[in-house]
């Protein structure tokens, strides 16, 4: 059996979608040459994305660590791994190893999540930033990086992540309406009032309202 053409043939049916075909052809290429690690990475990664048979997928990047294989790609599918089996604290790890060898914002992105929901303030601020001076108009890590400075009791500098996630976006409501919570928790009337008006044109004058609930018997 051609491992090099099993593995072309597993990955043109994933793009495809045939999935159940792709997993047939990356375990022939698997079996077909025990000192590769593509196929496994790859057969791995298709687990992973199932999100069914962890263990497999695993046993899988286990394998994959005796041989000759991509060190950034493995650290990501280990981190991968983790989150799926709720160890937050193992997928930081291997997302920084993976860091450490390949720069990805994406990656850098879901590390600093994780450090934030882990509890870890200062790091996931650290790795937030990071992705905020590189894409400036990222909201997911405008916004946690603005939930952080607000637990952190720096006011000024969450509301300066919000305003500029806003003023970036402005024709979209989203952000306008995160700024205005921001005012309204902090009883900051005046200012929230001004981003009331701001959202309200945004919405076209509309306030949107709520269905009538059935009245009750």
């Amino acid at each position: 059996m051609d491992a090099a053409r099993e593995l072309a043939l597993g990955r043109e049916a994933r793009r495809a979608g045939r999935l159940a075909e792709a997993r047939e052809h990356l375990a022939a290429a698997a079996d077909a040459d025990p000192s590769a690690a593509e196929p496994r990475l790859d057969l791995a990664e298709l687990l992973l994305d199932d999100g069914k048979e962890l263990d497999a997928a695993g046993d899988l990047l286990r394998q994959s660590q005796l041989l000759h294989h991509d060190p950034a790609r493995l650290a990501r599918l280990c981190g991968a791994l983790g989150e799926l089996r709720g160890d937050d604290a193992y997928a930081v790890e291997a997302y920084q190893s993976a860091l450490e060898v390949e720069p990805d914002l994406d990656l850098r992105l879901r590390r600093g999540l994780l450090l934030a929901r882990l509890g870890r303030g200062p790091e996931a601020e650290l790795e937030l930033a990071r992705v905020v001076a590189d894409r400036p108009a990222e909201r997911a890590a405008r916004g946690a990086l603005a939930t952080l400075l607000e637990r952190a009791g720096r006011r000024d500098a969450a509301e300066h992540q919000l305003a500029v996630m806003a003023a970036l976006s402005p024709s979209e409501p989203a952000p306008v309406h995160d700024l205005l919570a921001f005012y309204r928790r902090r009883g900051e009337s005046g200012h929230a009032a001004a981003v009331e008006r701001w959202a309200r044109a945004l919405e076209g004058g509309q306030r949107k309202l709520r269905p009538l609930l059935p009245a009750r018997r």
